[in-house]
């Protein structure tokens, strides 16, 4: 599978989600149901990490739909806290920055980095300010 997911830490209030390979939306779809599913059942706030270091492709055709309909369904968790996307390229971080300018809502969940730890840094420092 190209999308799996699995808890980062050991309080379970981290979600590290790896896009692999060859990857489509449908998967992770499917991905967001099944975590999201978990997060509510936590009853606490959970961060998400989405690794696409390793995949082939950034994003595959219909990513603005795609995008808009998984934050939406997002939007919905009682319990989302931060959306951390790790892309090593500094073209598709620059694509999603202007992207999170357009749609400000967006921002208000989704950052960027390059590495996943420069995500947990991130999702540190944004627990401290609450």
């Amino acid at each position: 599978m190209a999308v799996e997911f699995d808890w980062m830490d050991e309080h379970q209030d981290i979600m590290l989600v790896v896009v692999s390979g060859d990857w489509d939306w449908d998967e992770l779809h499917t991905a967001h149901s099944k975590y999201a599913e978990i997060v509510e059942a936590t009853g606490k706030r959970v961060d998400f990490i989405f690794d696409i270091t390793a995949a082939k492709t950034t994003t595959p055709p219909g990513a603005l739909a795609n995008i808009q309909s998984l934050t939406k369904r997002a939007n919905q968790l009682s319990h989302w806290g931060l959306s951390i996307l790790v892309m090593p390229n500094v073209f598709h971080r620059s694509l999603m920055s202007l992207f999170m300018k357009l749609y400000p809502g967006f921002s208000e969940h989704y950052r960027v980095t390059s590495k996943v730890e420069e995500a947990q840094a991130t999702i540190a420092e944004d627990r401290k300010s609450q």
